[in-house]
């Protein structure tokens, strides 16, 4: 398990494995799970050594957060 925080969000990815992985966080006062499949967002978002790659894992987890908060109003 991964974890980050952007924009005061603090979020979890998980590997589920071939390719899978969850994102979990509470994001507005609610809980929201939801999945990817970007491995290029799991293996650089506790990685700072690229920190372009480093964000762009970072707004990846964000936007999927946001996304499935938005689809469940």
């Amino acid at each position: 398990m991964k974890s980050g925080r952007l924009h005061k969000v603090h979020f979890t990815m998980t590997s589920l494995g071939r390719g899978q992985y969850r994102i979990e966080a509470e994001y507005k006062g609610r809980y929201v799970e939801t999945q990817s499949t970007d491995s290029e967002a799991y293996d650089f978002l506790d990685d700072e050594s690229d920190m372009e790659r480093h964000k762009d894992a970072l707004r990846h987890c964000y936007n999927k957060i946001r996304e499935e908060y938005e689809s469940h109003k």
